[in-house]
């Protein structure tokens, strides 16, 4: 599927922190996977750390995109919730996990929305 990547220069450099402003795209199957969290097939949560949970909760995405024939490259959107939001620690954090997440496609990363939860 045709996908473009589009980061204006009015929007905030996005790219350091793993995701683009926008992606578009066109034609082809759209899945849509439900909320992954740092669980595993047996429902324990895997990590202590903000770190550890995001990586779990991608390694899922990544079991979840792969078991329909994608990979994380077909990724257009991610949607990230995360209870007691501490922004000094959990921006970088989840920003180091979604660049290792998507290596290979630096200047096409999925757009992503980011949500506090109280």
């Amino acid at each position: 599927m045709p996908k473009e990547y589009i980061n204006p220069k009015t929007l905030f450099p996005s790219l350091k922190y793993g995701f683009s402003q926008i992606v578009t795209s066109q034609g082809g199957r759209t899945i849509y996977i439900s909320g992954q969290t740092p669980w595993n097939a047996e429902e324990k949560i895997i990590g202590t750390t903000r770190h550890e949970q995001a990586r779990q909760s991608l390694k899922n995405l990544q079991m979840a995109i792969e078991a329909v024939g994608g990979s994380p490259k077909d990724i257009v959107s991610l949607r990230i919730y995360m209870v007691d939001y501490q922004p000094e620690v959990d921006a970088e954090a989840i920003a180091n996990e979604l660049k290792a997440f998507f290596p290979e496609i630096r200047l096409q990363q999925p757009g992503s929305g980011f949500l506090p939860l109280l």
